[in-house]
């Protein structure tokens, strides 16, 4: 069966729990081969990216945190600028791009910085990608573990380059939203953007992996409201 067929299988496939065994079949045949598809749905629909289809059908079908999507969609206008800091692979950062913003994506893990670039190359978006961590100084991280870059986590001090968006907003263009998927640095990140928050007064769509630390993300913050957005997604608009 060529590949664009077995793409055109999956396709009928999703969602059907009769053919979960042929699904698993087809998952197994996939598995770490990678194609060049056009999304399906959401935000990307249209937009070109090369998958890992058994791993990453939610994302070439178009399903993907549909919370977050709904919220770019409703809340990123064309000509705005967003930053998606732990990008991935780019899905949330072409979606955005399809939405009609400038994006600016940080994806600190080098093969997952390269994929993130391949789907930026696949589709002409204004969708900048910066292989480095956003943290609270530039003096290095460290990754800890994670597939690809997938639930990494990483630690102060290391070989992968860090960046405060602080500094980086002194020389490009201030975000109207920011983007935070970081695996537990949503402090650390939002320390080195005092400055930034301050002055342009973004956006903040952020996933919380510590409870813990959400009154010390709130009062960085200064007097943003937090609103529920999905699970373990919270948004921070600036005060009116």
């Amino acid at each position: 069966m060529s590949r664009g067929a077995v793409q055109r299988a999956l396709v009928r496939l999703a969602g059907s729990a009769a053919a979960r065994p042929l699904r698993a079949v087809a998952d197994r045949a996939l598995a770490g081969r990678r194609a060049v598809v056009r999304v399906r749905s959401g935000n990307a629909r249209g937009a070109r990216l090369e998958l890992d289809l058994a791993r990453e059908r939610a994302y070439w079908l178009g399903h993907y945190e549909p919370e977050i999507q709904a919220f770019l969609a409703a809340h990123v206008r064309p000509g705005q600028v967003v930053y998606d800091v732990g990008a991935h692979v780019g899905f949330h950062a072409v979606g955005a791009a399809c939405l009609g913003a400038e994006v600016h994506a940080f994806e600190p893990v080098a093969a997952s910085a390269s994929r993130l670039r391949r789907n930026a190359e696949l589709n002409a978006l204004p969708l900048h990608v910066h292989e480095a961590a956003a943290w609270d100084d530039d003096g290095g991280v460290a990754a800890m573990g994670g597939y690809e870059g997938r639930e990494a986590r990483f630690e102060p001090g290391g070989s992968v380059r860090s960046v405060s968006l602080d500094a980086f907003a002194d020389r490009h263009p201030d975000p109207h939203l920011v983007k935070l998927d970081v695996e537990g640095a949503e402090l650390r990140v939002l320390t080195g953007a005092r400055r930034l928050v301050e002055r342009a007064r973004p956006v903040v769509l952020f996933e919380l992996h510590d409870p813990r630390t959400l009154d010390a993300i709130h009062a960085t913050l200064g007097g943003y409201r937090l609103e529920d957005v999905g699970p373990h997604q919270l948004a921070a608009f600036p005060p009116d």
